[in-house]
């Protein structure tokens, strides 16, 4: 089975030949017996082949997949190394298997693009199993050299995708050591199978047919016995008796010593140009004539491959066309120490030239790692910071500075500022707030010896970004300064620029100053397309629809989400945290317009928990956390929400978001079954002009207060949101002072705070108390003889209508809406005349409704009908 990753190529970081089956030039031995157990295996959710270097695991796994392309069996493969230990760059990797394998994975695609680095692990793995699940045909997914990737987290994935996927997926694993996945609890559910270095072990026939005409059956069986048939040992021995017969093999030795002396005795026997070669491509994982002629110091020093086709056992081809190969693994380690005893400085220098090869085609993972190898953690600095330092996360993904970074000691780290906020920032997208200002603070403490231009840039944009997500209100005087005289001075580029803009907007935000957003808003989006940051742009669209949102511009805040959503598919993946901060925005707009989906309820939930774990600040918290309330009463399921509101308290407690704990206790103060769960707070309000960037947690609790009885006076609260222009907040406090007036309501009122909603379409705060919805049935009334209302009248039905079809009481839709109204009338007494007058109906209409009324309540005169109507509750 071949794919095509052409349309990969364009990805920095992949390789496409980590995705193509090991295919060796030539096979050792037919391992039938071995076969047999893997094709019997396939039915199993795993297959473990674990076995030291040399033991012949991927030549196994070749010869199966020889068979699988036979029988039609689908499979997948790849190859991993170290970098694939970041979990999001191993599911990049499967996903791309897979995907190219005929399996249907949507836009998960798209996210595996950027190595899922704006993506939740746990949500891009729940989906990729399903997925799994919807696909009938078996899928086999083999993963070689697993040892490489071994990490916890890397486990845990393939854990999960054991556990929770349909007999129609299994995994096969080649790997050094057993990894830790609970193994043996699935051999011993029959889930699991495992292929260990003994059952490898070529038996005294395989080891006479591998050789085949170089010895005779003497030898043959001499071999095998110091060998204790070990595969890579078997393949020397060929390759030693191909090029130099004369020589015996060396008596007494085994093991790693047999193959250590076979790769010298082989090596020997080679011209010095072809044994430079050789000994040059042991320290690359992988090579190419390119790379090979850079490392040799050689134009065509490539030529050489030319002399070796009796290595084809352990020269291994990694793609189709032949262009990328590697050496078989133990040989290399080998052939490296050699290289190591001979010249320690040829062999550094060899993997200093590979990594500025790499450096110079933007892979600054692989080029980092092969300076470190060498270690020469001076060009690795120099490597990370020409990448970009902490801008590689916007340019090349998380995953690329995590890997790039695990590959320094935290003492060289601790030495490079610019290293220490590249930290920081890597920190702070993780969620790490105390981690990334320990980072920082270092940082700082070192710039204050070495006054570097360059490097302040980078403190200050990374300093405004830390101060975003720890919800700092207020900068520090040298912080300020410093960034001030930088910008006057036009010491930040446009992409820096339009950082920080973002910041301010967001900050200004938070204080309620939308006009100061605005402004802030548009210099951001000018300097990101100036910058072209598709990831800039994209937070912008999400900064847009969140200003306009609070304005009540609806129609704008809906064609912002659109296109913030729209970009981060395309980009950035189903599952980003850019398309989960842009559906939380979208949820909550739907709950102002009363349109909650009980069937979409979860998803506000999923994409709400993601922005809390993933990427989220506590402006967009707020907002969320404020629109998930609304959308569950609308959906009847305040409980999951107060128990979503809990989590939030904890989770902002964790992060040591105190303004987000005190917004979340004022709403909590007002919802009954609440209870007490641990927090200090209290509803009374706080001075506001004291505290500007309370104002959204003190409309909640001067809403509680309402709800209380309280008497507290709503002059200050609504002059406050009427002079930053919270249309919504305004509006929002306006219904909750009508939904708890403990005195007849002023009409007057009423109706003008209707026709204010009605021009949004402001349906949510309506549909959340039923208190008010009695007041709109009483509204719907008088407004029947104004012909001047006609639309607001129509919006006052429009939310009847829908609390309706909310309404938890199943009852309620036994009757339609008119006669639901009906029904109202006969209980205070009211005449068919007197109805149909107040209704604008006929008579006539007002029987054939009685008629069908009294029918659904089986009753047969009005008194009867009021009686049950009470019972059935109703009726008010």
């Amino acid at each position: 089975m071949v794919s095509d990753f052409s349309s990969f190529t364009d990805i920095s970081w992949f390789v496409d030949s980590k995705l193509t089956p090991y295919r060796p030039s030539i096979g050792l031995v037919r391992r039938t017996r071995l076969l047999n157990s893997l094709m019997n295996g396939q039915e199993k959710k795993l297959v473990l082949v674990t076995a030291p270097a040399g033991y012949g695991k991927s030549s196994l796994l070749a010869q199966w997949v020889a068979e699988a392309d036979k029988e039609g069996i689908r499979y997948c493969w790849v190859t991993l190394e170290s970098e694939e230990a970041d979990p999001k760059r191993f599911l990049a990797y499967v996903t791309f298997a897979l995907s190219e394998n005929g399996i249907e994975l949507d836009d998960l695609v798209t996210g595996a693009r950027n190595g899922y680095a704006d993506s939740a692990t746990d949500a891009v793995l729940s989906k990729l199993i399903r997925q799994l699940n919807n696909t009938a045909q078996k899928t086999v997914l083999i993963l070689e050299d697993y040892h490489h990737a071994e990490s916890d987290a890397v486990n845990s994935i393939v854990y999960k995708l054991l556990k929770d996927s349909h007999e129609n997926f299994a995994i096969f694993i080649d790997t050094r050591t057993p990894p830790k996945i609970n193994i043996f609890s699935l051999i011993a559910a029959g889930d699991a199978i495992e292929i260990d270095a003994t059952q490898l072990r070529l038996t005294k026939k395989e080891t006479s047919d591998a050789l085949g005409e170089v010895a005779n059956e003497e030898f043959a069986l001499e071999l095998f016995e110091k060998t204790e048939g070990w595969p890579v040992a078997v393949q020397l021995a060929k390759l030693q008796q191909q090029n130099s017969p004369q020589e015996p093999v060396v008596s007494g030795a085994k093991g790693g010593l047999i193959a250590s002396y076979l790769t010298e005795q082989v090596l020997s026997s080679l011209d010095d140009e072809v044994q430079e070669f050789l000994l040059s491509c042991a320290f690359l994982s992988r090579f190419n004539a390119e790379l090979v002629n850079a490392v040799m110091e050689e134009e065509n020093g490539w030529r050489h491959i030319d002399q070796l086709s009796s290595f084809s056992a352990l020269i291994v081809p990694l793609d189709v066309e032949r262009n990328w190969y590697r050496l078989h693994h133990l040989f290399a380690e080998y052939l490296k120490e050699l290289q190591i005893r001979r010249d320690l400085t040829k062999a550094n220098r060899i993997l200093s030239t590979a990594s500025r090869w790499y450096a110079k085609r933007g892979d600054t993972v692989r080029a980092v790692k092969y300076a470190a190898s060498a270690h020469d953690y001076d060009l690795c600095r120099d490597i990370i910071l020409q990448g970009g330092g902490w801008r590689i996360i916007l340019t090349d993904g998380i995953g690329d500075l995590r890997s790039a970074l695990r590959y320094l000691p935290v003492t060289e780290i601790n030495k490079s500022a610019s290293l220490l906020i590249a930290t920081a920032y890597l920190h702070c997208k993780d969620g790490e707030f105390q981690q990334a200002r320990a980072q920082l603070d270092a940082a700082i403490g070192l710039l204050k010896v070495d006054h570097d231009e360059d490097i302040m840039v980078e403190r200050l944009v990374v300093e405004s970004m830390i101060n975003l997500y720890e919800d700092v209100g207020v900068w520090s005087d040298d912080y300020q300064t410093t960034r001030e005289n930088f910008l006057a001075n036009g010491k930040f580029d446009s992409l820096e620029v339009g950082t920080l803009r973002c910041e301010e907007l967001l900050i200004s935000l938070s204080h309620g100053d939308f006009d100061k957003s605005s402004v802030a808003l548009r210099e951001a989006f000018a300097n990101m397309r100036q910058s072209s940051s598709v990831l800039g742009l994209n937070y912008c669209y999400i900064h847009a629809a969140h200003i306009a949102l609070h304005r009540a511009e609806f129609d704008m805040a809906t064609a912002n989400i659109e296109r913030a959503l729209s970009m981060a598919e395309e980009n950035f993946g189903s599952d980003s945290g850019l398309k989960n901060l842009s559906l939380v925005l979208l949820y909550s707009l739907h709950a102002w317009q009363g349109e909650a989906n009980q069937d979409r309820l979860k998803d506000f939930e999923d994409a709400l928990e993601h922005i809390f774990e993933y990427d989220g600040w506590t402006e967009i918290y707020i907002t969320a956390l404020e629109g998930f309330l609304s959308y569950s009463i609308q959906c009847n399921d305040i409980d999951n929400a107060t128990r979503v509101l809990k989590k939030a308290w904890l989770t902002a407690g964790e992060k040591n978001l105190e303004r987000l704990q005190r917004f979340i206790e004022a709403v909590l103060s007002s919802l009954e079954g609440a209870g007490d769960f641990g927090f200090n707070g209290n509803s009374e309000m706080l001075e506001i002009h004291d505290l500007p960037r309370e104002w959204q947690a003190n409309v909640e609790r001067y809403i509680a207060s309402l709800a209380d009885g309280s008497k507290t006076q709503p002059s200050s609260i609504i002059q406050y949101l009427d002079g930053i222009n919270a249309n919504l907040k305004r509006i929002k406090v306006d219904i909750a002072i009508l939904a708890n007036s403990d005195a007849d309501v002023d009409e007057e009122y009423l109706l003008r705070t209707v026709q204010q909603a009605s021009k949004i379409n402001l349906m949510g705060p309506f549909l959340a108390s039923k208190a008010l919805q009695g007041l709109m049935r009483k509204l719907r009334q008088s407004l029947r003889h104004n012909e001047q209302e006609l639309m607001t009248l129509r919006f006052v039905e429009s939310i009847l209508e829908k609390a309706k079809s909310q309404s938890p009481n199943l009852t309620s839709s036994l009757l339609s809406e008119r006669e639901a109204e009906i029904l109202q009338k006969l209980a205070l007494g009211q005449t068919n005349k007197e109805i149909a007058r107040e209704l604008e109906l006929t008579e006539n209409t007002i029987k054939f409704h009685l008629k069908s009324l009294y029918s659904k309540l089986s009753v047969n005169k009005r008194t009867k009908a009021v009686i049950e109507a009470r019972q059935q509750g109703l009726l008010d």
